[in-house]
């Protein structure tokens, strides 16, 4: 399903949460995660110098297409670079499906919440 998924070339919400259920897919977005982004937001997802990705709170939107374009396209102003160019749509698509798999899960000692409370917004 994932790779029928990711072969109708349109990134959309529904997509990003097939892949979120895809091990490989969840495990190479691990792999990335670690290497790009847990200087700002800990191994854990927990949070540092960025948000924590593990609670309820989001500044830019917790949807998956919403997370896909903060990932994408950055939010200069906030310190979050824009990793498009460097990671390609494939590998973008999965370091949001595995932020996906963080949602909710709270982990001990996360940064403070930040931003807005939103219910989960997987469809």
């Amino acid at each position: 399903e994932a790779e029928r998924a990711k072969a109708q070339g349109v990134v959309t919400p529904e997509m990003l949460v097939i892949l979120s259920k895809d091990k490989v897919t969840t495990a190479t977005g691990r792999d990335l995660f670690v290497k790009t982004c847990t200087a700002c937001h800990r191994d854990d997802g927990g949070g540092n110098v960025g948000p924590n990705l593990t609670d309820e709170f989001w500044l830019h939107g917790n949807a998956p297409d919403a997370i896909y374009k903060t990932v994408e396209s950055g939010v200069v102003d906030k310190g979050m670079p824009a990793w498009g160019p460097q990671l390609g749509r494939e590998r973008i698509q999965a370091v949001v499906a595995y932020v996906l798999t963080l949602r909710g899960l709270n982990v001990p000692n996360g940064k403070a919440p930040q931003g807005e409370r939103m219910a989960a917004a997987l469809p």
